[in-house]
């Protein structure tokens, strides 16, 4: 109920961060009659061999290992920082940010749609999801918002050059990042400073995990640029 306020904009006029992953996540519910973590076992998580990953992150597979939740303090000390997320007692399956992980589980999500073998989507279908979605007036709205300053976490603090723009999957590059990613390469992030990236046309697939608070930390996103800039530069 949380999602169900005015709209700020009609559908295809602006580009907005919100919630529309969660009412997603409720409508493939509300079609197949089962949770949404159900879902995913059976058609993703499955096919995958993904075992440690879940909604909950209270589970077996996830709480031995989950990570604290930590904020950079001043003169970089670093603060145990309380996550509401880690709640005894709940879960809620969030199709937007609901989801834990360990990095090699989720690299095997990463990897499989590099391969595009079938396994989860058909080819056409997975080709939707790096198209890009915007009209030349609906981007003008995306840059103000993922170039705004405290929203590097969006833009993965790429440079304007790269000509970002959002596809089905991900935001999108639409020029070449020199030293770094390919045009066409898909991306996202998360709210504690973790990124990843898909490059299909170097079959480079990257995910870099923290549990740092603020977003867009800029020692965070200085690691990640440093981080791809030593992967794509030990390509042959």
């Amino acid at each position: 109920e949380s999602y169900l306020n005015p709209l700020i904009a009609q559908p295809s006029t602006s580009w907005n961060y919100g919630g529309s992953y969660e009412l997603l996540g409720r409508l493939i519910e509300r079609l197949t009659s089962t949770s949404l973590t159900s879902y995913m076992q059976t058609h993703i998580w499955a096919p995958l061999s993904m075992t440690r990953i879940s909604f909950d992150p209270h589970s077996p597979a996830i709480a031995p290992s989950l990570a604290d939740s930590t904020l950079r303090g001043p003169n970089d000390t670093y603060l145990h920082s309380p996550n509401g997320f880690f709640r005894e007692g709940t879960q809620f399956d969030s199709a937007g940010a609901g989801l834990f992980a360990s990095p090699a589980e989720y690299v095997k999500l990463l990897a499989a749609i590099l391969r595009d073998d079938g396994t989860l989507l058909r080819p056409e279908t997975m080709a939707l999801l790096f198209e890009p979605q915007l009209s030349p007036e609906v981007q003008e709205t995306f840059d103000a918002s993922i170039y705004a300053e405290g929203a590097e976490v969006l833009s993965q603090a790429l440079p304007r050059e790269a000509r970002l723009t959002q596809a089905l999957g991900g935001g999108l590059c639409l020029a070449d990042v020199e030293g770094r990613r390919r045009a066409g390469s898909l991306m996202w992030a998360g709210l504690a400073n973790c990124y990843w990236s898909l490059d299909r046309a170097r079959g480079v697939a990257l995910f870099w995990g923290a549990q740092v608070m603020p977003t867009s930390d800029v020692k965070v996103l200085d690691g990640f640029r440093r981080f791809e800039e030593g992967v794509y530069g030990g390509l042959v």
